[in-house]
Formats: structure tokens, C-alpha cells, sequence
């Protein structure tokens, strides 16, 4: 009888049913935290520029260091 094969059967993973039992429990109680009191009231989306990273051109869509639009309006 070869040793290396063993019967897999659910006693073995007791441990992962009950991990994956919690996990889901948990991921249910957030989203009804989320449903029950929401982040944002409003319906308008804001979307965050940052000053030094998000300086685009309006010409091309490159950042203002790599554009070369100026060149080209001479």
C-alpha cells in the first residue's frame, strides 16, 4: 500500500472551513456598515490631482516635463 497517497477527506480542512466561514461572516457585516451608513452622501465624484504628479498638458496628455507641445507652437 503506497503511504504517499492519503484519502483527502473533509476532517482535514475543519480549519479552512471555519477560516473561510469567518472571512465571509466578516466581509457581510462590512458591507452592511457600508449599506447602513455610506462614506459619501453626495452623488458628485471628486477626483484628486496631485499638484506635482497629475500636471498634464492639455494638448497631448504628457506630464508638463515630458511635453513638447511648446516646441511646437513656435
Amino acid at each position: 500500500m503506497n503511504h504517499y497517497f492519503k484519502i483527502s477527506t473533509h476532517e482535514q480542512y475543519y480549519m479552512d472551513f471555519l477560516m473561510a466561514e469567518h472571512l465571509q461572516r466578516r466581509l457581510q457585516n462590512q458591507e452592511n456598515e457600508l449599506i447602513a451608513n455610506p462614506i459619501c452622501d453626495s452623488t458628485e465624484l471628486t477626483i484628486y490631482q496631485s499638484p506635482k504628479r497629475d500636471n498634464m498638458c492639455p494638448q497631448c496628455g504628457q506630464q508638463f516635463i515630458w511635453c513638447l507641445c511648446h516646441l511646437n507652437d513656435k
